[in-house]
């Protein structure tokens, strides 16, 4: 009797052992499952994003956020400007900027018979090269900011100009490299009270200051060279330290 009950025992023990083996096996393969899961569910997460947010921002873009920018604007402002003037298009004032050339205005006002505008004359822009004096009338359609290139330097076709002086020099050759518009006024020439313009430069001339007068009369029809007076003052004046500006009004 005792020994069945023994064998019963070892039965029952080997029984539940199994059961207990078995279970284990179960729950083992379904954590291995479950991790098999969420791995598959973060691949698929990961694979809907495409990739980490800063490389996504960058593949939705194109470029990061600075390179995106800067292909919005084309250049940086301040070379976005030098592009324009160079390559075409427009400048800030709408005008066409295919031909523009940087320019400073002298006076906003009326110029004798040619009527009330703008005085501005363009800088030079390479050695070898003088300034042009230009007039643009106010008219009606036209718009200018005058007051602008007064203050600073300000870019227009120069072909918008009503009326552009005369050279002084065969091909617009300068003394020397230009600095400044030294002196600029409206004058009277001779006993007939001609109205004329007369305009002092200041050059760079193998490092001394030296003074470029030109003198225009108005002709009826335009403004042309006063030769033989230009010839007096540049003679006299040209490396003076006190340019005599006064002598300017009494021709």
């Amino acid at each position: 009797m005792k020994k069945k009950m023994t064998a019963v025992c070892a039965l029952t023990c080997a029984a539940f052992l199994c059961a207990c083996a078995a279970g284990q096996g179960e729950m083992t393969e379904s954590i291995a499952n479950m991790s098999e899961e969420e791995a598959a569910s973060a691949d698929g997460q990961h694979t809907t994003e495409g990739t980490a947010p800063a490389e996504g921002q960058h593949t939705a873009e194109g470029t990061d956020p600075a390179q995106g920018q800067h292909t919005a604007e084309g250049t940086a402002p301040a070379e976005g400007q030098a592009a324009d003037v160079q390559s075409g298009g427009t400048n800030e004032n709408g005008q066409d900027a295919s031909s523009a050339v940087p320019m400073q205005g002298l006076m906003h006002g009326n110029l004798g018979a040619i009527g009330s505008g703008f005085l501005a004359y363009t800088l030079p822009e390479q050695d070898g090269e003088d300034y042009k004096l230009c007039f643009f009338k106010e008219e009606d359609g036209k718009e200018f900011d005058f007051g602008k290139p007064l203050l600073e330097t300000e870019y227009y076709p120069l072909e918008l100009a009503d009326y552009i002086f005369p050279d002084v020099r065969d091909n617009n050759v300068p003394i020397g490299k230009f600095i400044e518009i030294y002196f600029f006024d409206t004058i009277t020439i001779g006993g007939d009270s001609t109205s004329g313009l007369a305009v002092v430069a200041s050059y760079d001339v193998n490092g001394e200051t030296c003074y470029d007068t030109r003198i225009y009369s108005w002709n009826g029809t335009g403004y042309s060279a006063e030769e033989t007076l230009m010839q007096e003052f540049n003679e006299q004046y040209s490396n003076t330290q006190d340019y005599p500006v006064d002598k300017l009004y009494c021709l």
